[in-house]
């Protein structure tokens, strides 16, 4: 193998062996990050994804129940147009996600692509985006809104979810996590992969708990 030729010795193999695991696992939770914003049925098996599980009019069918029908299972959702009026609806849909002050159901954690972080960041005075000193001190990496952390993926878009991990989170087979396949001959070839996979899925509870806030 043209592998082995190029890294003889063991340490080298080690090395070699590390880099392509830290690979495989990179790519591997990339993909679920991915998933974290839009659903899939790759090999057959559904991926919830938040564009489902909480939705642009808090309509679909989540965990067998149609809230369309059951009412009272549709998440929260409101929208802004720009920077101008984004922090006012922010706060309409926090408060309404929380259904009151002191609530430990309300939304503790934001999430958005970058464009929708950014926009939210330049409307901020500056004593509005930290959590805590230490974290203003460390140049303000984790905004802040009504006590919730607003963070941002590059796999997220415009719209920004108001999450809770009370209600919603990701369950994963501790048995199948990052799991390793076996190793298999690739035809014709002096090469061999293996698959990285994991047993796991998104899930909500109190999903009128949830917020979906999408630019119009």
């Amino acid at each position: 193998m043209i592998d082995d030729a190029k890294n003889p010795t063991d340490n080298q193999k080690i090395s070699f062996v590390r880099a392509i695991l830290e690979n495989g696992i990179t790519s591997h939770d990339d993909l679920i990050e991915q998933r974290i914003f839009t659903s899939s049925t790759a090999g057959g098996v559904e991926v919830n994804g938040l564009n489902d599980l909480v939705s642009t009019a808090g309509t679909g069918t989540v965990g067998g129940l149609n809230s369309s029908t059951e009412t009272w299972w549709k998440n929260q959702f409101d929208s802004f147009v720009d920077g101008s009026d984004m922090e006012a609806a922010m706060t309409e849909l926090f408060d309404n996600c929380a259904k009151g002050s002191g609530e430990t159901n309300a939304p503790t954690f934001l999430i958005s692509g970058s464009a929708s972080h950014a926009l939210y960041e330049s409307q901020l005075q500056s004593l509005q985006r930290y959590v805590d000193t230490t974290e203003a001190d460390s140049g303000f990496k984790s905004l802040a809104f009504k006590g919730a952390k607003y963070i941002f993926s590059h796999r997220g878009s415009t719209i920004v979810y108001f999450l809770n991990p009370k209600n919603y989170k990701l369950t994963v087979s501790s048995s199948y996590f990052r799991d390793k396949g076996d190793t298999q001959q690739v035809n014709g070839q002096n090469s061999f992969y293996f698959l990285l996979y994991s047993a796991l899925q998104f899930c909500v509870t109190n999903r009128w708990r949830l917020g979906h806030l999408f630019q119009a």
